[in-house]
């Protein structure tokens, strides 16, 4: 499997890391400098909710039974997958008949694959030029490095092409030998390049190879460039050395890695033994980048990028569509867990969009922990990347419906007080000067509002905690809560209630909605100072 895949799928729990870092970081942010080390502190909700709401979900029946689904149709998708190789056809009516089947590489590493194989004649074309020693000149020259089978066996219809590129490998056939184009021959008797002596300079006419293609695009000769999807192609035959196809002169050539393209030519019949069309397909399949099979005047490119097969691409949206009717069917008990939880968590100044997001966040850890299997099964082999688009697919679908879901069962709870005053009784009671310092100490780091001002109002039969905090989200938008503490029968009475003033005009919905936000938020902060000093 290819390791990108591998790399996008641990994407989430990376990122999923770095959140829980930065949210951490800014909670803590200043505590070591501005507060004792040993002052107990509230901590933001936002953690807690995420580790609430990620220990209820995973352990549900219901997300269980939906990620085990989520494995089996993953696993399912994984083996009903088929591919096929991207194909094209191109016309090659009025071309030389040069090969029955054709492999192109664009690398030099295939090399040693490809001289294994079984083949009539390779080219390899060294994009890098070189300087060869001509006589007393110094020519920069491309290399073009050929090949051939020693079973070739001329045939009556063999193009005259090929027949060229055989004369030119016998030529070849000793070591230390260069074909340059006869209008360089009268040069030099040798040719030097790079420390190695090539004593024996054979003179051709190399120009008739100058514009023959394989297929349009792609010649025998460099090419060396394109424009406007035109193939450019080189145009001058003195700028060309032939050499023979050996390890030593590969490893002059491309000592520090060059450039290159190999082009491998089966011809049909040209052996005394006939080999299967067929198995030659496969075999430079396994090879090259793309190959070309031709059939009469037709030629068909077979990419080695691999493509699924209709069927597999039904098979994977029935799967699909099954996913999403399974989820439908089975979500409606999450929905109600999380629906339940959101209705206790208002009282510590939880609203419904961070509650929301949340809880959005917990199922993407949870998936982003389940696709780790995956990803693993897939880089040993056991799964195909088929099986991976499922799961993606699959598992971002799940993610946008539960929250969907969730986003329109958030709309029918009432999270939010209704009244804009509220009275807690209990029987616990803390000292009014801690209780001041708790509930600023709460609301310190708030994310909706700033504390601007809090005192203590006392007289015989109750005291008042009065605070002013700053609306972060308006400008000059104060919330003003009023606490009432009194005592009776051994009973503590705390009423909170809300006010708020601003300079801008909002909506009565947003006005409640402020209100409401300020309660729950000092709200909370009493029952967690209550809480800790019992």
């Amino acid at each position: 499997m290819n390791v990108f895949y591998l790399h996008l799928i641990l994407l989430l729990p990376i990122l999923m890391i770095f959140t829980v870092i930065f949210l951490t970081i800014n909670k803590y942010r200043g505590y070591v400098e501005e507060e004792p080390i040993r002052e107990v502190r509230l901590v933001s909700p936002a953690l807690k909710i995420v580790k609430l709401l990620f220990s209820k979900t995973i352990s549900s029946i219901e997300i269980i039974i939906i990620v085990v689904s989520l494995y089996l149709l993953t696993i399912m998708a994984s083996s009903i997958a088929f591919y096929t190789y991207s194909m094209k056809t191109v016309d090659l009516e009025n071309r030389p008949y040069l090969f029955d089947v054709a492999g192109v590489g664009n690398t030099i590493s295939i090399i040693d694959k490809v001289l294994q194989s079984r083949y009539s004649i390779v080219i390899i074309q060294v994009y890098r030029a070189s300087a060869f020693n001509v006589g007393n000149e110094t020519l920069i020259l491309y290399p073009l490095l050929i090949g051939c089978n020693r079973n070739v066996v001329l045939l009556d219809n063999t193009s005259m092409y090929i027949e060229m590129l055989l004369d030119l490998c016998g030529s070849l056939e000793a070591d230390n030998v260069v074909v340059l184009n006869k209008d360089l021959g009268v040069l030099a008797r040798e040719v030097g390049l790079r420390g190695v002596k090539y004593n024996s300079v054979v003179v051709a006419n190399l120009k008739p190879l100058l514009d023959v293609e394989l297929i349009p695009g792609v010649y025998i000769l460099h090419s060396i460039g394109s424009i406007g999807g035109e193939t450019i192609k080189l145009e001058d035959i003195n700028r060309v050395a032939l050499l023979k196809i050996s390890k030593d002169n590969i490893d002059v050539l491309c000592k520090d890695g060059c450039d290159a393209k190999i082009i491998s030519l089966y011809i049909d019949g040209v052996y005394e033994k006939v080999d299967s069309l067929d198995s030659i397909i496969d075999e430079y399949k396994d090879i090259f980048d793309y190959i070309i099979v031709r059939h009469h005047n037709r030629g068909t490119i077979y990419s080695s990028t691999v493509i699924p097969t209709l069927e597999s691409i039904v098979g994977l949206l029935v799967l699909f569509l099954i996913s999403v009717i399974l989820l439908l069917s089975i979500s409606s008990g999450l929905i109600e867990k999380l629906g339940y939880m959101v209705d206790k968590l208002w009282s510590i100044g939880i609203s419904k969009e961070v509650y929301w997001a949340s809880s959005v966040l917990t199922l993407i850890i949870i998936f982003s922990i389940t696709a780790i299997p995956i990803a693993i099964s897939c880089y040993i082999g056991w799964l195909n990347s088929f099986g991976l688009t499922a799961y993606l697919m699959i598992s971002i679908t799940t993610i946008i419906i539960l929250s969907s879901q969730l986003t329109r069962k958030l709309g029918t709870v009432s999270n939010l007080p209704q009244r804009f005053n509220v009275t807690y009784i209990t029987e616990s009671y803390v000292d009014v000067e801690k209780l001041r310092k708790c509930l600023a100490q709460s609301l310190h780091s708030d994310d909706f509002f700033y504390l601007s001002e809090i005192e203590v109002l006392e007289n015989s039969r109750y005291f008042v905690l009065r605070l002013e905090m700053m609306y972060r989200r308006a400008l000059s938008t104060i919330a003003s809560s009023e606490m009432y503490v009194e005592s009776h029968d051994n009973l503590w009475k705390y009423v909170i209630e809300v006010d708020i003033w601003s300079i801008e005009e909002f909506t009565p919905r947003e006005m409640r909605y402020i209100k409401s936000l300020a309660l729950s938020k000092v709200y909370g902060g009493l029952t967690s100072c209550l809480e800790r000093s019992s």
